[in-house]
């Protein structure tokens, strides 16, 4: 046990009996703090006495982490028998990404999220633990106790093609309660075979979070700029060989080739039949690309009381990408009502509306 004196650094502690001796000061009415771990503190003012004796009661005060696992069941998260970990919903939002998931990189050991290079609005991959399976380690994403398909719609090839972006980024991350991430093989148990790569558990806020009638306003602006626009030579312009293109169908054939010789600003036939000088343009990337830009606005409404609850809310999501003449326009709208139809029926209802509306999306 520690015993202070109020106010002061003098202390001491006591021995294996109990026992304890300190000097405190006889001008005005000293008080002598005891303490331990476990216990709760008292403080004692001395008086006239020369001996005070205490018995410290035990303060046992433990926060207790609670998660949501299958089924919108809640448990402690010192019980589970397996790696669960909880974001909270307003973290998600701090670092907006147009695609909500992406957020989480960073956030959650073990977890690692990869981002495409299809610009706003396109898939991530997410991977829990490691790749453990040849066929693809995508995690189980649940949503209010509903599994939903996660898949890719489309991808980018030799031949064309766009990445439409999955199902994840479809959730507004201003709707998100809360999200658990259940790690490892053993998380199947809840859910089957597809969870077997882990689970994602979303749940999504209500009315019932908040006492009364409820409106909630919400507004995000982001800028995105290049960071890396490689390191070019400006040393040696198109050709082949060492060559510079002799006519018209050389410089054709040699377009994407830059093994010509060194540029010297003289007259050189380009593939369009007009002779340019043979110079370097430097900045051509950095001329290209814009700084993007996203603004995000949300707004809800919800009450609760004691029959049911209910939440609405709308947001308006408007991206300008780094390339001219791209971007995204996403509205989504949210409704989740509760109702308490009798003491041993609930009634609940989720659901989710997007439009979304791309221009020139990447390839």
């Amino acid at each position: 046990m520690n015993v202070l004196i109020k106010g002061t650094a003098s202390g001491t502690s006591t021995d294996g009996d109990g026992k304890y001796s300190i000097a405190a000061p006889n001008e005005g009415n000293p008080t002598l703090v005891f303490s331990f771990i476990g216990y709760a503190s008292q403080e004692i003012e001395v008086g006239n006495r020369s001996a005070i004796d205490v018995v410290l009661v035990e303060d046992v005060a433990q926060l207790n982490e609670v998660v949501v696992t299958a089924l919108g069941v809640e448990k402690d998260s010192k019980t589970l028998a397996y790696a669960a970990t909880k974001v909270d919903g307003a973290s998600l939002t701090q670092a907006r990404e147009t695609n909500m998931i992406n957020s989480l990189e960073g956030r959650v050991a073990g977890v690692n999220i990869s981002s495409s290079n299809g610009g706003a609005g396109s898939s991530s991959s997410i991977v829990i633990r490691g790749i453990n399976s040849l066929g693809g380690s995508t995690p189980l994403f649940v949503i209010n106790g509903v599994p939903i398909d996660n898949s890719t719609r489309g991808s980018a090839g030799q031949w064309g093609g766009a990445d439409l972006g999955d199902g994840i980024a479809n959730i507004n991350p201003d709707d998100i309660k809360e999200l658990t991430v259940l790690k490892g093989a053993t998380a199947a148990a809840l859910y089957g075979s597809r969870a077997a790569s882990g689970v994602i558990i979303i749940t999504t806020k209500s009315g019932r979070d908040r006492k009364g009638l409820n409106l909630e306003y919400n507004t995000n602006y982001t800028f995105d700029q290049p960071i890396n626009y490689h390191d070019f030579q400006d040393k040696y312009g198109q050709g082949v060989n060492g060559l510079k293109p002799a006519d018209q169908n050389a410089a054709y054939q040699s377009g994407q080739s830059s093994w010509g010789e060194k540029l010297d600003g003289t007259m050189v036939m380009q593939y369009d039949g007009v002779a340019r000088p043979y110079v370097a343009q430097k900045d051509n990337f950095k001329n290209f690309y814009k700084t993007g830009s996203t603004f995000t606005n949300t707004v809800s409404i919800g009450n609760s009381n004691e029959s049911g609850s209910y939440r609405f809310s709308a947001s308006d999501l408007n991206n300008k990408a780094i390339i001219p003449n791209s971007g995204l326009s996403k509205n989504t709208f949210n409704l989740n009502v509760n109702y308490k139809v009798t003491s041993k029926l609930t009634f609940d209802l989720v659901a989710n509306y997007v439009v979304d509306n791309y221009k020139n999306r990447r390839a």
